[in-house]
């Protein structure tokens, strides 16, 4: 697991919570930008709206994520943009991929310049 020097006291029933957030802006069917924030590798645009963000340390599981659309305008159709979320936190690549689907369900690529702002809560114990 994990083995930085995390802050103590998340405030949570669960042990060892990491909370990790950042930062990028999707760019359609192109190659992501701007990715920020700590405990972040990568994150690639790996097919037709799936981008799979890799975490520099394995964790025991995902517990949550959460993501806000940011930086958009004269874009139409967002409120129907929506995501879901499968993770690979225990693999020696640790990911989690957001896959973005429209209102119809179907896998499409956001729009070009959308920024995003996520939070990804991580178990770093099996207790």
């Amino acid at each position: 697991m994990a083995s930085r020097y995390f802050q103590q006291f998340t405030s949570s029933l669960d042990r060892n919570v990491v909370i990790l957030d950042g930062t990028a802006t999707l760019n359609g069917s192109s190659a992501p930008t701007n990715l920020a924030g700590k405990g972040l590798s990568s994150l690639v645009h790996t097919s037709t709206g799936v981008f799979t963000l890799t975490l520099s340390d394995r964790y025991y599981a995902l517990l949550t994520t959460q993501m806000d659309y940011t930086t958009v305008t004269g874009l139409s159709g967002l409120t129907s943009l929506s995501y879901g979320v499968t993770s690979n936190v225990n693999n020696a690549t640790p990911t989690v991929t957001f896959t973005f689907v429209n209102g119809s369900g179907v896998v499409t690529d956001p729009p070009s310049g959308l920024g995003i702002t996520f939070v990804i809560l991580l178990k770093n114990t099996f207790l």
